[in-house]
């Protein structure tokens, strides 16, 4: 960031939104039911390509391609409700809240 400006979207996102997008360590993912896990590690992969575009080198390189063809095509509104669902249940360190990816 330069004189307010973003000047790098990509190192933006790396650094300032990634952080908030996965479980911190000691949530104990590896704890969780495997149906909580699973929706988990879904839901993140999707959320990652949408913070960071599918051709950046910081893409999760195993998003689900139809979950998140699926996610990209709601509208906008109901995109930034789930990804604010997603973040407030990984915050939370409660996989049990993450919502299914649409």
């Amino acid at each position: 960031m330069t004189r307010g400006e973003i000047t790098d979207p990509g190192e933006y996102a790396h650094g300032t939104l990634l952080p908030s997008l996965g479980a911190p360590a000691d949530c104990a993912t590896g704890r969780a039911p495997a149906a909580d896990r699973t929706r988990y590690e879904a839901a993140r992969a999707v959320a990652h390509h949408w913070v960071i575009p599918l051709n950046a080198d910081l893409a999760d390189p195993h998003a689900p391609t139809a979950a998140f063809e699926r996610f990209a095509a709601l509208p906008e509104p109901d995109r930034r409700a789930w990804l604010g669902q997603y973040v407030a249940a990984v915050r939370a360190c409660d996989l049990t809240r993450i919502p299914a990816v649409p």
